[in-house]
C-alpha cells in the first residue's frame, strides 16, 4: 500500500505560487501530499462532497513525488505545476470541478510529426464533431422532433 506523508513545505510554497499566478479563488483548497513510490510526478485529485464537509472545505490533494519533482529543471517544475492546474475549474456559481485533460497522445507520434501539427489535427476533429453535433440537432429541430423528458403522462 503507497504511504502518503505531509508533502514538504518548498513543494506547498512552489504550488501555492503558481497557484496565486493561474487566479485559482482563495476559497478553493488543496493539499499537498508526499508518496514515494508513485509511479507518476504528480496526481492531483478533487474529493468528493462528503469529504469536503468533513474536512472542513478541502477541495483537493495533490500527491507528488517529491524524489523525482526535485530532479527536474526549474522550467520543468514549472510545466507540471502547470499542467497540474490547469483541469480546475470554478464556475461563475463557485462551483469548483476538476476537467479532464483534452489532449492525450503518445510521445513517439510528438517526436515523429511536432507537436504544432498533432495538436492541430486534435482542434481539427474537435472541431468536425462539433460540426457534425450542429448538423443533427439543426435537422432534428427542422423535423419537430421534440425530446420528452420524465414519465409519460397517465389518463
Amino acid at each position: 500500500m503507497a504511504k502518503f506523508v505531509e508533502g514538504s513545505e518548498h513543494i506547498s510554497d512552489m504550488f501555492e505560487k503558481y497557484r496565486k499566478e493561474c487566479n485559482i479563488p482563495l476559497f478553493v483548497q488543496f493539499r499537498y501530499l508526499h508518496c514515494p513510490t508513485q509511479k507518476v510526478v504528480y496526481k492531483i485529485s478533487k474529493l468528493n462532497p462528503l469529504l469536503e464537509l468533513i474536512t472542513d472545505g478541502l477541495n483537493f490533494t495533490i500527491v507528488v513525488n517529491e524524489e523525482v519533482f526535485d530532479k527536474l529543471k526549474p522550467e520543468q517544475q514549472i510545466i507540471l505545476i502547470n499542467e497540474c492546474f490547469a483541469g480546475v475549474n470554478v464556475s461563475e456559481s463557485d462551483a469548483v470541478s476538476l476537467e479532464a485533460p483534452t489532449f492525450t497522445t503518445h510521445v513517439g507520434v510528438l517526436k515523429k510529426f511536432g507537436h504544432v501539427d498533432v495538436i492541430e489535427t486534435k482542434e481539427t476533429v474537435d472541431l468536425i464533431y462539433k460540426q457534425m453535433k450542429e448538423q443533427a440537432d439543426e435537422a432534428k429541430a427542422a423535423s419537430g422532433e421534440t425530446k420528452k423528458r420524465g414519465r409519460p403522462r397517465r389518463t
